[in-house]
């Protein structure tokens, strides 16, 4: 899988092309600069490296399009971001917007392994949570 050869910056930009295809068709330069924050050349330059990976597909006046590789790594990425995030907030009481800053920060370090083992702790959590809501209210303080 070219997931293990994909930069932490690729990941971001797979993970916001997944995000913004989602809300319509194709990903426009300029949604995607305007979305991460970065300039059009930047967003030029990033395409560019996806396209020779084969995770994504630009066709003049099409947009980028992710491949069905890109959308693999799109969506894992995407999932552990979520993952981290509710796991950040929830669990540990971490503030939203700080929990949400975290996760991006964190999503592109963990291993595989870790990230299910944390999966499996965030579905224990939510189904005991669901039995005795106040038991994390120690965490959070």
């Amino acid at each position: 899988m070219v997931f293990d050869e994909v930069s932490a910056a690729l990941e971001d930009y797979l993970e916001r092309i997944y995000m913004l295809q989602k809300e319509g068709e194709g990903v426009r330069v300029k949604d995607l600069a305007e979305d991460l924050g970065v300039k059009a050349p930047s967003v030029t330059e990033a395409l560019t490296h996806l396209k020779t990976r084969g995770l994504v597909s630009q066709e003049k006046y099409q947009g980028v399009h992710l491949t069905e590789e890109g959308l693999k790594i799109a969506r894992e990425v995407y999932d552990r971001h979520c993952m981290l995030t509710k796991f950040f907030h929830e669990v540990l009481g971490v503030e939203e917007k700080q929990a949400e800053e975290d996760a991006c920060r964190t999503e592109h370090l963990l291993g595989r392994a870790t990230v299910r083992k944390l999966h499996k702790l965030v579905k224990l959590l939510e189904d005991h949570k669901k039995h005795d809501p106040d038991f994390l209210n120690g965490l959070k303080g």
